[in-house]
């Protein structure tokens, strides 16, 4: 039987970027194209365990993987740069 998928709450992506949002943002773009953890960490080349440590903003998940998962379900960041 396969396994159900809830779907997330959509994230306030107009606020400061931080680990939390990121994680949020994953979880919402994952949830929203009914992958389970599993298929998305494998789509992503990641473990199970890595991808819920990113979706929960775990200390310690490095950038580059962060990076590779939201660039596995097409997640884009924009920078602003401070006006100089």
């Amino acid at each position: 039987m396969a396994k159900r998928i809830v779907l997330s709450d959509k994230p306030e992506t107009d606020l400061a970027t931080d680990p939390k949002l990121l994680g949020a943002a994953v979880r919402f773009v994952r949830t929203s194209a009914g992958l389970t953890i599993e298929d998305a960490a494998a789509l992503a080349g990641v473990s199970k365990q890595t991808l819920n440590d990113l979706e929960r903003a775990k200390p310690g998940t490095r950038m580059e993987t962060m990076f590779k998962v939201m660039e596995s379900l097409g997640i884009k960041l924009k920078i602003e740069l401070p006006g100089l």
